[in-house]
């Protein structure tokens, strides 16, 4: 028969299903389990390495409601019959004892504890709840802090549950909403937008710089930022071979999450090459486009860039070396630059932009285009600015009426250069075309008076 538990106590009985029950938002991990999952088809090793999972779950849970009165964090006390005073449980008593996480799944202490629990048999223990309850909501909030580390709880249900999805038992889609069921922070992390700010750097990569430019959007450079993606996980595809009862071999297709790898400038082209978008943000501009603008700029002297050369120093790139670098990527998705008379050798690598240049010419606001900066004096331009002139007259021939909606850069090129051609002139790049366009760009708001 269990004790009667004093005024402003709970026993620990009760104390645990309370923390079990709060601590999964008020939903069993055990019963959800077995309503949702079907075992049917699955290779028994599988089977088995879920099942042993789930019961250490349990476990986990169990030993870190022990761990509290271990550590003194919570006293458990005991009333002995006819007694008026309450008796501490020591808290060394919890790690000699066997099995004293028994003690929270009944009402009264039995044998089999051994060492000083012998003294405790048929007893009722409980706690104030003037300790229990601060402990609990600190538990509770704690688990919902994405700064703290996770209770061993809350790590083997997370552990749990991407186990799952790797064995194809559930999908990245239901992981989740398990999660959510039960107060988990979503598996699939990323940090604050607050912690990398691109803003905040002083020079960009050849990535972020292109970002910026097709998009003028902060979140858009966060996206490739490498230390923001290094910090963010995301559900990819996984399949991997297991042996089944018989010997033979077994494959097993999931989800796993992952680091996401470091975005590059070459990526980017390659995802708009295949027809898909190189940015989750609206883009003003084709990658190739962009890629054209920077080594435009870079090499007119109006963007300068730093790199590591082939010494491994750190080395400004000279504009009159730009018409010979071309882009390439290495195994780890990184951009290198690499001279166009020999592409297997590596000249740049970690290539820099320093972003006030960037915005200097790229500013924030899209239907704005400032001037550009004068080029340095010992370069001649007279021949470019009437190259880039002719240009701006052949749109407004071409197009009078503006670039029709759906017109491929293609189909533009090839019209202008004709237009040169007809006329005695070389053709032109598509470089020259998006300047020619910013031109007449940066003219229509400065007459329309927009600043």
């Amino acid at each position: 028969m269990a004790d009667l538990i004093p005024e402003g106590c709970i026993s620990l009985h009760m104390a645990y299903a309370q923390f079990a029950s709060e601590l999964w938002e008020g939903h069993s991990p055990l019963n959800d389990f077995c309503e949702r999952l079907t075992y049917t088809g699955s290779p028994r090793a599988v089977v088995e390495r879920c099942k042993a999972s789930l019961a250490a779950l349990t476990d986990v849970v169990l030993e870190e409601f022990r761990r509290a009165f271990a550590s003194g964090m919570l006293s458990a006390l005991v009333r002995p019959r006819g007694s008026a005073e309450n008796f501490v449980i020591p808290e060394d008593s919890w790690a000699s004892a066997f099995f004293p996480e028994r003690a929270f799944l009944s009402e009264e202490i039995v044998h089999g504890h051994a060492g000083y629990w012998n003294n405790l048999l048929g007893r009722t223990p409980f706690v104030r709840r003037s300790e229990f309850d601060p402990w609990l909501v600190h538990k509770i909030s704690r688990k919902r802090d994405a700064k703290a580390i996770p209770s061993p709880a809350v790590q083997s249900l997370r552990s749990h549950l991407t186990e799952l999805a790797a064995d194809g038992l559930l999908s990245s889609v239901d992981a989740e909403a398990f999660a959510s069921k039960w107060g988990l922070l979503p598996l699939a992390t990323r940090p604050a937008d607050g912690d990398h700010d691109p803003m905040t750097q002083s020079h960009w990569t050849m990535c972020m710089a292109a970002t910026w430019i097709m998009c003028r959007e902060v979140g858009a450079v966060r996206e490739v930022m490498d230390g923001y993606r290094k910090n963010c996980s995301i559900w990819t595809s996984v399949s991997h071979r297991i042996r089944g009862d018989g010997g033979q071999i077994i494959e097993i297709e999931g989800e796993e999450l992952t680091t996401r790898r470091n975005s590059s400038l070459f990526e980017l082209g390659l995802l708009e090459a295949v027809g898909e978008k190189p940015s989750s943000y609206p883009t003003t501009t084709s990658v190739k486009d962009a890629e054209g603008l920077l080594w435009d700029h870079l090499g007119n002297g109006h963007l300068a860039a730093s790199a590591l050369g082939r010494s491994g120093e750190i080395e400004s790139i000279s504009a009159d070396q730009w018409p010979y670098l071309v882009l390439a990527t290495d195994r780890f998705g990184g951009d290198y630059l690499c001279s166009s008379y020999d592409p297997l050798e590596k000249c740049y690598e970690r290539v820099t932009l320093r972003r006030a240049d960037l915005l200097a010419i790229w500013p924030s606001n899209p239907t704005f285009v400032s001037e550009l900066p004068p080029a340095p004096e010992r370069r001649p331009t007279r021949q470019r600015d009437g190259k880039l002139q002719a240009t701006v007259d052949a749109l407004k021939e071409c197009y009078p009426n503006g670039l029709p909606k759906g017109l491929a850069v293609k189909q533009r090129l090839d019209r202008i250069n004709a237009w040169h051609v007809e006329r005695g002139n070389t053709p032109v790049s598509f470089s020259t075309i998006l300047r020619a366009l910013e031109r007449i760009s940066s003219h229509q708001v400065t007459s329309t008076g927009v600043n």
